[in-house]
């Protein structure tokens, strides 16, 4: 679990990344490590994301700030109904307030983002207000039932 902002009370959201996303079975994802989790959708922070990404992980990365009201409502919406994420693809939600370097590392420039990586590789992204059904669809986008490619792009 990770706060997400140390902004105002009023805005404060409490972010804990298991709520948000179920492994496909249904069973939450708690207790689950970035790296060790072998199936179901492991929970990032934004210190195990790099590593995880390195090596050649899927992940959903939620960017948004406690003063982003779009990004908040996302959080909110994703509590009460979690997204039944493909098997060992991974969850993470960065509080840009606390963690700026990891949004400049994904090129952020508005809240809320949703990037869906897979490795180093991008492979989409939600800009602005977007609703939880965008999320779940990008995350289900058959590249990534396929390996990633090597070599040279044509």
């Amino acid at each position: 679990m990770s706060v997400c902002g140390a902004g105002s009370a009023r805005h404060a959201v409490v972010v804990d990344q298991d709520r948000f996303v179920t492994s496909p079975a249904g069973a939450s994802s708690a207790g689950a490590s970035s790296a060790g989790a072998s199936s179901g959708s492991p929970a990032l922070s934004p210190d195990t994301l790099e590593g995880f990404l390195g090596s050649g992980g899927v992940a959903g990365v939620l960017f948004t700030a406690p003063w982003c009201a779009a990004g908040v409502l996302l959080l909110r919406m994703l509590s009460e109904d979690p997204i039944a994420a493909p098997s060992g693809v991974a969850f993470a939600v960065v509080d840009c307030e606390s963690h700026p370097h990891v949004a400049d590392r994904f090129q952020v420039r508005s809240l809320p983002t949703f990037v869906l990586m897979r490795g180093e590789r991008e492979e989409g992204r939600l800009l602005g207000a977007f609703s939880p059904d965008q999320v779940k669809s990008l995350m289900e986008r058959p590249a990534l039932a396929r390996p990633p490619r090597s070599g040279v792009r044509s």
